[in-house]
């Protein structure tokens, strides 16, 4: 009997080591992968951040210009967002006050639905003193794309100059 008392003892004894032994070996593998796991949450948030970051801005390089018909200059540089708000999306203007929005048909827009424009095409417009001079056709977005030459205005009284007008980085 004492045999079968120590055997039994035994077998208990070796089993709480092996689950001592297993919880130690769990804890440590929550442990790490409670670790892994907090690390790719801090590299999602950061990487996300970084790729949806609220431009405000963006910067306009141009040569373009129009002296005839309604004459209008510095249609480049830096273009902030407004608290306007035009078919969902900010109004932009520079310092000479030139004015960059999307225009849309549905709305019913004149730079949209002009056959001399974009001709019934949804897409940003220039507007500088008061008038339509450039646009980019596009899809809606809350900043006109990068890198992409703007048509000009094909109208008599209104002869655009230069050829370059393009969104070349935001901020």
């Amino acid at each position: 009997m004492q045999n079968l008392h120590n055997y039994r003892m035994q077998n208990l004894h070796n089993y709480r080591m092996k689950m001592n032994s297993t919880s130690n070996d769990m804890t440590k593998y929550y442990i790490g992968g409670g670790i892994a796991l907090v690390v790719i949450i801090i590299l999602v948030t950061v990487l996300s951040s970084k790729s949806n970051k609220e431009y405000t801005s963006f910067l306009v390089e141009t040569d373009m210009s129009s002296s005839t018909g309604y004459p209008s200059s510095n249609w480049g540089g830096v273009y902030t967002a407004t608290q306007e708000i035009h078919n969902g999306f900010p109004v932009y203007t520079n310092n000479a006050g030139h004015r960059i929005k999307y225009e849309t048909v549905a709305n019913g827009d004149w730079g949209a639905t002009q056959a001399q424009f974009m001709n019934n095409n949804d897409g940003w417009t220039l507007q500088a003193n008061g008038h339509h001079r450039t646009y980019l056709i596009s899809s809606p977005g809350k900043l006109p794309s990068r890198n992409k030459n703007w048509g000009t205005r094909d109208y008599p009284n209104m002869v655009t100059t230069g050829s370059i007008f393009k969104v070349v980085k935001y901020m």
